[in-house]
Formats: structure tokens, C-alpha cells, sequence
């Protein structure tokens, strides 16, 4: 049987993901890093949907 993640999932697993590229200093622009990547993953979010998943980064 497989398992496809939901989009909670995915953009749970987004955030800590980049979560831990900026603790490494891997991310020099956080807002356009994270577009890409949900754009990446296929998800499509409202402007005031970003702001709330910016806002659990910061």
C-alpha cells in the first residue's frame, strides 16, 4: 500500500525543512525560498496563507 503525504504534510515537512537551512545559514532570502519551495512540491497557497507559514519560521 502507498502512502501520498497530504498537502499538511508537505508543507509541515516545507517549513522544517527550511527551518533547518537557516539555522545552517543555508537560506539567504526566506520568503523566495519558501515559494519555491512549495511551488516545488505542487502547492498553491494564499497570500495570507504565506504570511502565517512565514510567520512559524520567524
Amino acid at each position: 500500500m502507498s502512502e501520498t503525504a497530504s498537502d499538511g504534510d508537505k508543507t509541515d515537512g516545507i517549513i522544517e525543512q527550511t527551518k533547518g537551512d537557516i539555522g545552517q545559514g543555508n537560506v539567504s532570502d526566506i520568503p523566495d525560498a519558501l515559494r519555491q519551495r512549495l511551488s516545488d512540491a505542487g502547492l498553491t497557497v494564499t497570500e495570507k496563507e504565506f504570511d502565517e507559514l512565514l510567520a512559524r519560521l520567524g
